[in-house]
Parts: structure tokens; C-alpha cells; sequence
């Protein structure tokens, strides 16, 4: 909604006239017959009579319009509907009707101590016997409408306030109108009648009489209906016709002043804006709830956060900014651009703008009006706003209150009249609890005994018994697993199962043992860092780990990296700030107050993981924690406790025999050290250096056995012999029975390599079958890259490793690769000329069986 603040005349006015007095001169001269039915309103002749633009002219010919008083003509101003003395009757005894309802109902709830101040009033008023008559007349009715709006915002109903407070202050333009022109004004006999009148309702009303309260409101509004309406005219001669109208010869058969407030209704927009100094006798309005999502979806588009989309450079979402502009002046809604621009008659001005469809009812714009009048006051979100202990409500009924909650409850009961709903019997308070507190229905026997419990604490004892009961934390922890976004699947792609139960079980375990808040939230972000951290900590920043994942084929690992730290972010943010903080990945919020920087500030701490991109589709995506069943945790420390101690020994021992083989090592020829080192547990040797023939003989399980193929070998100058076999292509040597390894048992391998001048990838040797899954193990060079495969099936169940050095061609190496049998990729080491290698990890998934009935097989796998 766009609000530009325009330099009109009506800004200029040198009688500072404006909407409000234009109304109550033309009322003046309706009502005392300088303009009768019939007559034609001219907009440019009243503009100069009045020395205004068109603008409050045109308003002002809304309101009357709205009241009954003119029928608009478009572009042409309007025509008078004259109100007669027996309109007015017809219209006050709607009045009388609702007046009394609501003095019936307010009696016993309207403050006794505001009502005692309103009766000194009274009789001050009723003491005077002379003075200033203008005074006097301005006493009289402050205190007329103090009484009444104190009425009205004690009638319990807020619907029934706002009409009395717009009836109220239409008759009073009549009764000022006949004060104005009446001998009635120098005579304080229709005042002290008045104050009479008001004192007998307020005495009822100390009283707490209801009946006589309501008889005592009925007759106040029929005599004051019937001496002021005197002065109103049904007909009689002509009087002077003011300037800026004109005569029109049609007789138009004027409506009810009634039916016209329905036919708009109830009362319509240009009724209250008749009566912009008034202040509603309902409650007072408040920003957050009543008027900003108002200006939300009319206003922010263009005048709000987003200074992309902001027009005329104008914010109204901030309070100082509308004021600066004085698009609103508090207190002064005629003076606010706002409410001006809101009700214009030209569409090129009024907005919204007729281009974004938007269109304020009457009812907005009555509270944007009374907002302004009030004060405008703006308000935080009221999540910020913090809370404040309200005064315990008064009650009659004192012994139904059995807690302070109780009060609140009751009072408002008491408000409209209602009595509270009888006290449940004992098998359906126990069915409440049961399901209110652990989600179940209750046992039948619990129920017989809460039934027949005669202690004076038997809730209090069975409500214990529920919050003692395992199934508590577990309804309350759903609904904390829902906010973390626990499931027992990644979520996307395959949506595979993962196992994550350990978390559920400590969210469960945490309301069960009533954790505190604090200690809830820090081990759940980072249980994981903090010092000497315990098993169920590192389980607890499980929180961060619920994020859904992915192994599609051709996702960009990046991509999700990125993804998967916006997750937790906006989770963190929503569950913990009450944020919704995934605005500010593309801008800064525009309603919560966390700038675009600050998201990425927060996304620092949340992108420093070490979680895979891709989850592998399987069960345990690691980084994972071993999290033992609780019966065997203390076995698993005492058993991880002699683990630590066994490799501090070896360390210990290693580091003591440093300096003996650093010394040996240097000395040593590779000659000597065939002879030396010992073959306990080797499984299969070749030293390839035969020269010649179709023959390779194999040392398998200490035994000779040779191998024979069908055509001559190739042979080429060794490295530790003579002669080294040569591989060339399509020629395969197979050996049964030899390397058929699992995942879980440990072994080496090696050989001497050199690679041909263009290089090489494939397989030097190993064991496997391609044709299921790949289903092995091999010695594998990638771009003269060495490397290792370990697989059950490729590569969602596997072990791929691969050295970060390549060889150099016609070169050779002595290529060796162990692996402890722990299933990962940690487990494997890849040494060249016995020096370990920095190695990347490509797979590390397996977890599977890698036994396959190929046989072994060299040059190829």
C-alpha cells in the first residue's frame, strides 16, 4: 500500500478547516432547515465556502452519507435526506434497547471505585446554582460520557460497546445542534435533569440492582430524546439557503436513519469517521493483533522491509519512519497521510492502489483510525515482548477457585453470565490424565483405584504415578523428535533405513529423567565437543545428525554439503530462537529480525562436521559412535579400557626398539633379509623370475606348487633377480584356492612394479568377480595411482582406497598394501618402497561378506 504524503490545500487552509467541522456546520444547517431534502451539495462551491480543496469535502459528504443525512452523486457531490424529530425517536430507541442491555449486564462487574468517583461528579454538578454557562455545559458532558463508556466497557461484550460509543456520539451532534440554537443552552434545567437521571443509574448500579439499573437508563434516554429533539424541525418556513448549495425540484422520500446504518452494515466507515476524537469504550486496540497484520497485507508490500521493493522511498513497518513522514501523527488521525489516503475517492490516489487488487473493508479502516487516535503505538513481535504476571481477577463465586489459574477461568465466566461445567467424575478425570500425560488410555485397575482413593491428595498422588511412568517421556519426546526432525529413514532417493534409534531412546530418557533445559540444549548441539564427554553426550548430538540425506547418482557432493548445514540452521533457529530463519539464506528476514550475515555466521559453526555428503544408502552413514545395549556398558568400558592399555604397551614397546632398527635398517641388504625374516603365516609367494618357459612356480601354504599356462611368458631385466615375468595383454595366469579373504580377516599383499612408458591402469592381480558386483579384492593402479579395492558389491557396500603419489613409468617399485580386517577404510594402509602413502578414501561402506568362488588370478582380477 502506497502512502506519499501530498501538498494539498487542506494543509494550506488559512480557517484550518477541516473534515470534522465541514460535517458539523452542514449537520447544523440540515437540522435547522437552511438545507431541506432536496437540496444539492455542490463540491467546488462548498470547497470555496469552506476554503478547503475537494478532498475534505468529499469526505465530508461520505460521512453524511454514511449517517443518512445526503445521497451521494457520483463526481457531482450530493443531496440532502433532511432528519426529522421523528427519525431521531425511531433511531434513539435502538439506543434505549442497547443501553439497557448493557447497563443489565454490567451490573456487578462495572468498577465500584469509578462508579463512586462518577457519583461525586454527580453531586458536585447538582450542587452548582450558577457560573459559566459554557463550563457548565462542558462539566455535564464529560460526565455524561464518562458514565457511559464506563458502562459500555463493563458490558462483558465488545461488539455491543462499539455501537453504543457510535450511536452515542451520533445523538450528541443532534442534542449539540439543539444547544446551539436553543434557549435551552442559558437554562441548567434539562442539565440538572440530566444529572438526577445519572444519579439514580449509578446508584443502582452500587447497588448491584440490575432491574432497577436498566429502568433508571430507559427513562434517561426518553426524556433526553424527547426535550432535545424539540429543537429539531418537521417542516415550517424557509430559511436562508447556505452558499455552495443548490436547489433541486425532485422530492426524494427519505429512509430511516436505522436503515441506513444497516444498509451500511451495522454503522458504517463514514460513521466513524463522524467521530475520529472518540476512543472506543472496548478495549484498547494493540498493534500486534489488531493492526499490523492489517498493514502486513496491504501495506509492507511496498512500505515495508524490503527496500527492493519499497515505493517512495516510505516505510511504515517502523514506527519512527511513518512518523518522520507523517504518514501518521499520533493522536491526530485527520492529520495522518495514512487515514487521508486511505479513504480518497480518486483511485488514483486511494490506497492500496487499485492495481494490487487490495481493498480495505470498513472495519480496517475503522481500527486503523482508532489505532492513530489512541496513540499509534507499535508494538514488537510479540515473541520479544516479555511476559508480564497479570493482577489475579476478582471473582464471586470464591469457593470454586482452587488455584490461581482457576480465577482467570472463572472470571471470565462470570463475564458472560456463565456458570462453570459441573466437576468430572473420578473415571473420567483419570481417563483425561492418563491420556493427557503418557498418551495411553489407563488401566482399568489404576482406574478402580483412583476411583476409591479417600486420601484428600489423590489426583496430586495419581498424576506422580503418571509422570513416574517410562511411556511420559516417550509421548512427550515425540514431540520434540518432530521438531529435531528424527526419522528412522535418510529421507530422499532410496529413503533406506537408518539407524538412529540411540538418539530417540536419549530424547525419551531425558523427559523421563526430567533433565534441565539447559543441559537438554547443550549436549544436543554439541554433546560431541565438550570436554571428557560421555557416551550418551555424543549420542545426544545425534540432534545435528537428523537431517534427511542422499546417495543419488550424480549429486553434487558440495551442493548437499551445503544443504545439509541450511538444514541445521534453520532447525536450531526454529527450534530454539522460535525463528524461521530460512528467509535469510537468499536476504535478510523480512519480519524476524536476523540479518542475511547472520545466517551465514551461524552456518559457520553448523558447516564444520565431518559427515559425508553421500550416505551410502546404508544404516550407519559414519561418522558413527558404537553405542553398547546398557547391560554391557560396563564390560564395554572395562574391555575399551584394556584396548587403550594393550596399545599404550605396543606404543611403548615400538618406541624402545626405535633406535635398534633404525640402526639395522641402515645396514641391511634385501639378500640378507629374505633369509631373516620370517614366514609364519604366509600364504602365497612368487618371485616371477623364472626366464623362461610356460612355468611359474608358487610357494602356496608352504608348499611348492607350479603353475603352468598355455603359451611362453614374457620376461624382461628384473630387480632382485635376473629376470622379472612380464604381463602382456590377454595373457591371464589363475591359481585356485589362493587369497579367498573376508571382510573381517586381516592380510597383506604386495609385489615389485614397473610400469610400461605410457603408464597404466587396471589391475595388477587379486581375486575377483566382476560379474558379481565386483565382488573382491584386488592390487589396482588408476592413472599409475596405486590402489585397493575390497568390495561385496560396488560400490553402495565397499572399500576403495587409492595412494595421492603416482609412479613414474619404467621405474621400479615395490608396491605393498596391508588391512587390519576392521571393515573401513581406516584399516588399510598402501606403502611404496616402505614408505606409508597419504591415501584418498573413495569408498568406505563395506559391510558385507567379500568371499567370492573366482579363482585367483595375476594380471588381471
Amino acid at each position: 500500500m502506497a502512502v506519499v504524503r501530498a501538498a494539498t490545500s487542506r494543509r494550506k487552509s488559512p480557517h484550518g478547516m477541516r473534515r470534522q467541522s465541514i460535517v458539523e456546520s452542514l449537520l447544523a444547517d440540515v437540522f435547522h432547515g437552511r438545507l431541506r431534502a432536496g437540496d444539492r451539495l455542490v463540491t467546488q462551491d462548498l470547497a470555496e465556502r469552506f476554503g478547503v480543496s475537494h478532498t475534505p469535502i468529499r469526505e465530508a459528504l461520505i460521512v453524511l452519507a454514511g449517517i443518512g443525512i445526503v445521497n451521494l452523486e457520483p463526481n457531482r457531490g450530493g443531496v440532502v435526506r433532511r432528519v426529522s424529530s421523528h427519525e431521531v425517536r425511531e433511531v434513539a430507541q435502538v439506543r434505549r434497547a442497547l443501553e439497557c442491555e448493557a447497563t443489565r449486564t454490567a451490573c456487578g462487574r462495572i468498577d465500584l471505585k469509578e462508579l463512586h468517583a462518577v457519583a461525586e461528579d454527580l453531586r458536585r454538578l447538582m450542587r452548582a446554582k450558577n457560573g459559566s454557562a459554557s463550563k457548565f455545559i462542558a462539566e455535564a458532558r464529560a460526565v455524561d460520557s464518562r458514565l457511559h463508556d464506563l458502562i459500555a466497557s463493563s458490558c462483558g461484550n465488545s461488539f455491543l460497546a462499539a455501537e453504543l460509543t457510535r450511536l452515542k456520539m451520533l445523538f450528541r451532534a443532534f442534542r449539540d445542534v439543539s444547544w446551539a440554537h436553543d434557549e435551552a443552552r442559558n437554562d441548567f434545567h434539562r442539565l440538572a435533569e440530566e444529572a438526577h437521571e445519572h444519579m439514580a443509574i449509578v446508584e443502582a448500579l452500587i447497588a448491584n440492582n440490575s432491574r432497577d439499573a436498566s429502568k433508571a437508563m430507559a427513562r434517561h434516554i426518553r426524556s433526553g430524546t424527547r426535550y432535545w429533539s424539540r429543537a429539531l424541525p418537521s417542516g415550517g418556513a424557509r430559511r436562508a439557503r447556505p452558499a455552495g448549495t443548490q436547489r433541486k425540484r425532485e422530492k426524494l422520500t427519505m429512509k430511516t436513519i436505522l436503515n441506513s446504518l444497516v444498509r451500511a452494515a451495522g454503522l458504517s466507515l463514514a460513521a466513524c469517521l463522524f467521530f475520529p476524537f472518540s476512543v472506543s469504550a472496548a478495549e484498547k486496540l494493540q498493534y500486534n493483533r489488531d493492526i499490523r497484520p492489517i498493514l502486513a497485507e496491504n501495506c509492507f508490500a511496498c512500505h515495508g522491509p524490503d527496500s527492493a521493493a519499497r515505493k517512495g522511498d516510505l516505510r511504515i513497518d517502523r514506527r519512527e519512519d511513518a512518523l518522520e513522514r507523517e504518514v501518521i501523527v499520533p493522536g491526530k488521525p485527520d492529520e495522518s497521510e495514512l487515514i487521508v489516503r486511505i479513504n480518497m475517492s480518486d483511485e488514483k490516489k486511494r490506497m492500496p492502489p487499485v492495481s494490487t487488487h487490495k481493498v480495505l473493508t470498513a472495519a480496517q479502516k475503522e481500527k486503523l483510525r482508532r489505532w492513530i487516535a489512541e496513540g499509534a503505538e507499535y508494538q514488537l513481535h510479540w515473541s520479544f515482548i516479555t511476559p508480564k504476571r497479570p493482577a489475579l481477577p476478582a471473582v464471586k463465586n470464591e469457593s470454586w477457585v482452587r488455584n490461581p489459574i482457576d480465577r482467570f477461568i472463572l472470571a471470565e465466566l462470570e463475564k458472560r453470565g456463565l456458570q462453570p461445567a459441573p466437576e468430572a467424575d473420578r473415571r473420567t478425570l483419570a481417563r483425561r490424565l492418563s491420556l493427557d500425560l503418557i498418551g495411553l488410555p489407563p488401566d482399568p485397575k489404576e482406574v478402580e483405584a483412583f476411583v476409591h482413593d479417600k486420601s484428600a491428595d489423590y489426583y496430586e498422588k495419581y498424576v506422580e504415578k503418571l509422570l513416574r511412568s517410562p511411556h511420559w517421556g516417550e509421548h512427550r519426546g515425540r514431540y520434540w523428535l518432530d521438531a529435531a526432525r528424527y526419522a528412522d529413514t535418510h529421507g530422499i532417493h532410496f529413503d533406506n533405513f537408518r539407524e538412529m534409534w540411540a538418539y530417540r531412546d536419549w530424547v525419551v530418557n531425558a523427559f523421563n529423567r526430567n533433565m534441565k533445559f539447559d543441559q537438554f540444549t547443550i549436549e544436543q548441539l554439541a554433546g560431541d565437543l565438550l570436554p571428557n564427554r560421555t557416551l550418551d553426550q555424543q549420542v545426544a548430538s545425534g540432534f545435528n545428525r537428523c537431517n534427511i540425506t542422499t546417495n543419488e547418482g550424480g549429486a553434487i557432493a558440495e551442493e548437499y554439503l551445503v544443504l545439509y548445514t541450511r538444514d541445521r540452521v534453520e532447525t536450531t533457529a526454529q527450534v530454539w530462537f522460535g525463528l524461521t530463519a530460512g528467509c535469510a539464506v537468499c536476504h535478510s528476514h523480512k519480519f524476524d529480525p536476523l540479518e542475511q550475515k547472520e545466517f551465514y555466521q551461524m552456518a559457520a559453526f553448523f558447516n564444520n562436521t565431518t559427515q559425508n555428503a553421500m550416505d551410502g544408502n546404508i544404516k550407519d552413514t559414519p561418522p558413527v559412535v558404537l553405542v553398547p545395549r546398557p547391560e554391557d556398558r560396563e564390560k564395554w568400558q572395562q574391555i575399551s579400557k584394556q584396548i587403550e592399555d594393550a596399545r599404550k604397551q605396543t606404543d611403548a614397546r615400538k618406541a624402545a626398539a626405535r633406535a635398534d632398527f633404525d640402526k639395522w635398517l641402515a645396514s641391511a641388504k634385501p639378500d640378507s633379509i629374505s633369509n631373516v625374516v620370517p614366514i609364519n603365516g604366509l600364504l602365497c609367494a612368487a618371485p616371477l623370475s623364472e626366464g623362461t618357459g610356460k612355468t611359474l612356480n608358487f610357494t602356496i601354504a608352504g608348499k611348492d606348487r607350479p603353475v603352468n599356462v598355455a603359451s611362453n611368458l614374457a620376461w624382461e631385466n628384473g630387480q632382485v633377480a635376473a629376470k622379472a615375468f612380464k604381463s602382456t595383454p590377454g595373457q591371464v595366469v589363475e591359481v585356485p584356492d589362493v587369497g579367498d579373504f573376508d571382510m573381517s580377516q586381516p592380510f597383506s599383499y604386495g609385489a615389485w612394479v614397473r610400469l610400461p612408458r605410457g603408464g597404466m591402469s587396471g589391475a595388477l592381480f587379486g581375486r575377483m568377480n566382476e560379474a558379481e558386483e565386483f565382488r573382491g579384492w584386488d592390487l589396482w593402479l588408476q592413472g599409475n595411482l596405486p590402489g585397493m579395492h575390497f568390495i561385496n558389491t560396488w560400490p553402495s557396500d565397499a572399500v576403495k582406497v587409492v595412494a595421492q603419489t603416482p609412479l613414474k613409468p619404467r621405474e621400479w617399485y615395490h608396491l605393498f598394501v596391508t588391512y587390519d580386517g576392521s571393515k573401513k577404510a581406516s584399516g588399510v594402509k598402501i606403502y611404496v618402497n616402505g614408505v606409508p602413502q597419504p591415501t584418498t578414501v573413495e569408498a568406505d561402506t563395506l559391510k558385507s561378506t567379500t568371499r567370492t568362488k573366482v579363482p585367483f588370478k595375476l594380471t588381471q582380477r
